[in-house]
């Protein structure tokens, strides 16, 4: 169990690393290089987390997922299943411009594209998992329609934010993803009530 907690702490400390010098240069000015020197880590230490730099990026959907789990804990004392689901797909709206960012948002694309993969899509991550399981609470209560599945609606809304992503980056962050974000959403809320 030691050896796990010391190899994820070194993992974490390359992918923070590396976010910091990206954010500062540019993803495309980073070396591995320099991730390492940063790290203080030996080179074949970073090609046993991350295979490549696009692999460093592609590892941000797994560092949401443990906002998603901070964010649900928060909220556990509201009882609206709606509330809860907008403030939580809110957050995610602030977190890729304010956290992320337009510059390692359009990375991040590129690498799942260059990668393929499809973790981002993976009903199993906590974001999907969440969704569905408010609109299922919500459904329950009358708050929801019943339309369709919670599982299918999770999808439509991942979708739809996705595609709200990606317009963005290829609108060369020329508007505010946060404002534009969250009207989008309000439209999307009218939809599943």
């Amino acid at each position: 169990m030691a050896v796990r907690k010391k190899g994820q702490k070194t993992k974490r400390k390359i992918f923070n690393t590396a976010m910091k010098l990206f954010k500062e240069k540019g993803y495309d000015n980073v070396t591995v290089d320099e991730i390492v020197a940063g790290a203080e880590i030996a080179k074949g230490t970073f090609y046993i987390y991350f295979p490549t730099k696009a692999h460093v990026v592609a590892e941000i959907f797994t560092e949401l997922d443990i906002d998603y789990e901070n964010i649900m804990e928060q909220m556990k004392d509201i009882d609206s299943s709606l509330e809860k689901l907008r403030r939580l797909l809110r957050s995610s709206v602030e977190i890729q411009q304010t956290y992320i960012g337009y510059d390692l948002s359009v990375i991040g694309y590129r690498a799942q594209l260059e990668l393929h993969t499809e973790y981002s899509m993976d009903a199993d991550r906590p974001l999907y998992k969440y969704m569905t399981e408010l609109i299922r609470e919500g459904q329950e209560k009358g708050e929801m329609n019943t339309d369709a599945r919670p599982e299918y609606y999770a999808r439509i809304l991942v979708r739809c934010i996705r595609g709200a992503i990606y317009e963005w980056c290829v609108s060369c962050n020329n508007y505010d993803f946060i404002d534009d974000g969250n009207e989008y959403l309000e439209h999307l809320f009218k939809v599943l009530q």
